[in-house]
């Protein structure tokens, strides 16, 4: 049995239950949401190569 201060988190699509085109299309949209927030996704965004890499 786990210590009950260990807690399994999701890391994956299929964990999340998400399909990976929702994962790609997320992070592709996240710089729209909030366009003046500073996020580690950069100023631009991403492409989709770059959220495809990502969502592996």
């Amino acid at each position: 049995m786990l210590p009950r201060t260990f807690y399994i988190t999701p890391v994956t699509s299929e964990e999340l239950g998400v399909s990976k085109k929702k994962i790609v299309e997320a992070l592709i949209r996240a710089q729209e949401i909030r366009p003046d927030r500073y996020t580690i996704l950069g100023e631009t965004g991403l492409t989709k190569d770059a959220a495809k890499k990502l969502a592996k």
